[in-house]
């Protein structure tokens, strides 16, 4: 499945190949998560509507179990960036890094909506920093990522998120549940998101089963801890931390 030469984007069906990975998680089910953001490059327009997928690897077979098509919901500058799951609802939430919003899947029909596009909680008031600069894209103006790092509690009832530069907002999952059915309920979601703690500029995240969450401190080449009451504490620090992410 490797992606070689400008050809592959040309005669490839993107449908079944992969155009550029940008996140893999081993799911509830064992299997392994791949998201495709399906754009060649970062900052590349993203190859509509077949490019940007989920797919699923069965890692005793080593073979895609099944592929869950993203065109719909995305929008040629989005950044597919991460997934996490419910499995007892039977869902996936991601997020899009380039076009802010969070994207909930329905892993039984493959069905796809997105929620607080261009909210304040999936977007960024600050461009990204790492090692105490602010970074630059290709155009030369300040780097945005926007809805980026995600969690979900052991218990599945809040999703925690935020824009890479912080701060990290939380919204009970129940809302965005209910909301994938009830549009008048998606339209008024900003009300049940909340803020939760002041991150710094981030670079990945995870949480343990007593509810902390630990958060890559691009800046400090710190890892924090969350408490689950939101208050943060440095759990350590090293100058080789330099972006930790995916942890």
């Amino acid at each position: 499945m490797a992606i070689t030469g400008k050809a592959y984007y040309v005669t490839q069906n993107r449908a079944t190949h992969l155009v550029r990975i940008n996140s893999q998680r081993i799911g509830p089910d064992g299997q392994l998560w791949l998201v495709d953001v399906g754009s060649p490059a970062f900052g590349a327009p993203v190859i509509l509507p077949a490019g940007p997928k989920l797919v699923v690897v069965n890692l005793t077979t080593n073979t895609v179990s099944r592929t869950y098509p993203l065109g719909p919901v995305i929008l040629s500058a989005s950044l597919l960036d991460d997934v996490r799951f419910n499995p007892a609802a039977n869902l996936a939430y991601l997020t899009d890094a380039g076009v802010p919003a969070l994207i909930v899947l329905d892993l039984y029909t493959g069905e796809a909506r997105r929620f607080l596009e261009n909210d304040m909680s999936t977007s960024a008031t600050f461009p990204v920093s790492a090692e105490g600069r602010l970074l630059h894209g290709s155009n030369g103006n300040f780097q945005y990522l926007y809805a980026d790092q995600l969690e979900v509690s052991l218990d599945a009832k809040w999703l925690y998120y935020q824009p890479a530069s912080g701060p990290l907002y939380r919204i009970e999952t129940c809302y965005l549940n209910a909301a994938f059915h009830n549009a008048s309920l998606a339209s008024i979601l900003s009300q049940y998101r909340e803020p939760f703690a002041l991150t710094p500029s981030t670079g990945g995240t995870a949480i343990d089963a007593a509810g902390n969450i630990y958060v890559s401190d691009a800046d400090r080449q710190n890892i924090e801890i969350i408490s689950p009451n939101g208050t943060r504490s440095v759990f350590l620090h090293d100058e080789r931390l330099l972006w930790v992410d995916a942890m």
